[in-house]
């Protein structure tokens, strides 16, 4: 019981403090040039990474308390270039990133769970109606 009501306060604490985090983390993301959104799709949560003119989409593993699982195994190959494995600096930088975004609304734990693989996500966007391209026309940042 006491947990929860732990898990309450801190999640209401993290509300209050949210927009000022986030808008300091899109500045960021402006200035060292890439890119993160949260893409909501029916009930479901993805996370879009942009690098120069690379892209990665993770499902977002969320709880009711906006703590975040992400799978270290997501960040191995980029979604475009298709296939194309991230190499060592790639991927610390980009889940640093990834886990600095998230860590606007919650806790992340970082594991080793089994993941979609890039044609699934991308198939799960399109039959929710979430033109992939179309992303990169919208706001820059938070959404």
């Amino acid at each position: 019981m006491f947990t929860k009501i732990k898990r309450v306060l801190r999640f209401t604490g993290r509300q209050i403090s949210l927009n000022r985090r986030l808008t300091q983390e899109e500045l960021e993301q402006k200035k060292e040039g890439y890119q993160i959104k949260l893409i909501n799709g029916y009930g479901r949560h993805f996370i879009l990474y942009r690098e120069d003119n690379k892209r990665l989409i993770l499902d977002n593993q969320g709880t009711w308390d906006n703590n975040t699982t992400l799978s270290s195994k997501a960040l191995e190959y980029w979604c475009e270039p298709r296939g194309e494995k991230l190499s060592e600096i790639e991927c610390e930088r980009a889940k640093n990133r990834i886990i600095k975004f998230l860590s606007c609304w919650g806790d992340v734990i970082l594991d080793n769970l089994p993941v979609r693989t890039v044609n699934e996500i991308v198939a799960d966007l399109n039959s929710r109606g979430i033109d992939l391209h179309k992303l990169e026309d919208t706001n820059y940042g938070h959404s």
